[in-house]
């Protein structure tokens, strides 16, 4: 069993009365692996995330570290980038600002760059970036502070298909040295391809949680989300036997 970093207890979170964005969720996240968390939109995923960050206050439940509190890195679903900026600037500050609380990394902004596959940034304005460029600079910038636990909120948005393929080698090949990954989605063929384990978000709760090994066959995931949120398969009309 891989050790646990973060272990998330009876989290609930209320706005308004009747306005439950969680509801008693309960999850860990182990070191070396790829969480992900899979719902529809205003499922509470991104609630999750931010409360685990620290961005806002649960109304009810815990939040441990039993190995002490890991760095966070978060490439949240809108990035804003200052326009007049170099993609190199932006990455060199990340690293720069992570040095000064002791996090060092002997990689150069352009080596960042490149693991995203935007050494080309380095020297481009953000006003002369396409959305897809930007957001890999923004994950760039964020790798750049070194995370134990990087957290990303629908990271392929923006993305064309090859961008995205390369975005899911990059978040595995992450695991190999202990680094973890929170990946939250409504893209269920991207959360099927990357993730080790799957939590299944709907209304607030958590209504399964799935192995990789649990997959038999592309296409899994997405039969057993739509049976567990008690809603018809995309393309399927209420009643239709799968073939």
């Amino acid at each position: 069993m891989k050790e646990m970093l973060v272990e998330v207890r009876n989290l609930t979170k209320v706005y308004l009365p009747g306005q439950i964005a969680l509801r008693n969720v309960d999850f860990s996240i182990r070191e070396g692996e790829v969480l992900c968390i899979a719902g529809l939109n205003g499922a509470g995923k991104t609630t999750a995330l931010k409360a685990l960050l620290g961005l806002i206050r649960p109304t009810e439940g815990a939040i441990d570290f039993p190995r002490g509190k890991p760095r966070f890195g978060f490439l949240p679903e809108e990035t804003e980038l200052p326009p007049e900026l170099t993609g190199g600037e932006i990455v060199r500050f990340s690293k720069e600002r992570a040095a000064t609380r002791g996090v060092k990394t002997e990689r150069s902004p352009e080596e960042f760059l490149e693991m995203t596959k935007m050494k080309r940034a380095a020297r481009l304005r953000v006003l002369e970036m396409s959305k897809g460029m930007r957001r890999r600079v923004a994950l760039a910038a964020v790798l750049a502070s070194d995370p134990t636990v990087l957290i990303l909120d629908e990271p392929q948005a923006g993305l064309d298909p090859l961008a995205r393929l390369e975005l899911g080698r990059l978040l595995r090949s992450r695991t190999s040295n202990g680094r973890s990954v929170l990946f939250a989605s409504h893209d269920l063929t991207e959360v099927e391809e990357i993730g080790d384990r799957i939590l299944i978000f709907h209304q607030g709760r958590i209504v399964d949680e799935i192995l990789q090994s649990d997959l038999e066959r592309p296409g899994d995931l997405k039969r057993r989300f739509f049976e567990r949120i008690g809603l018809p398969e995309e393309g399927k009309v209420p009643g239709e036997k799968t073939r």
